[in-house]
């Protein structure tokens, strides 16, 4: 077994699991929708691309803070949102 199979062991991740780790379904995913306040937040939204607003992202610089921060500022982008600095 590589080093690769054994992180992926010793994390529970194994038969089906570790398929579904490494080549996920993203048809089988959740709504966002049942999160608490989703529609409220997705109405605010719409109303500042709408009316032209400033969003501010923060993020903290741990990797999850990163990542997290990446994935937002690329999203808000491909929605129309503009980056300014």
């Amino acid at each position: 077994m590589s080093l690769f199979e054994d992180i992926l062991a010793a994390r529970g991740l194994t038969g089906e699991a570790r398929d579904l780790f490494l080549y996920p379904d993203y048809a089988r995913v959740h709504d966002p929708f049942l999160l608490p306040d989703m529609q409220a937040a997705v109405e605010r939204l719409v109303k500042a691309h709408k009316d032209n607003e400033h969003i501010v992202i923060y993020g903290d610089y741990d990797i999850d803070g990163l990542t997290a921060t990446t994935t937002l500022l690329d999203g808000f982008e491909s929605f129309g949102f503009h980056q300014y600095e």
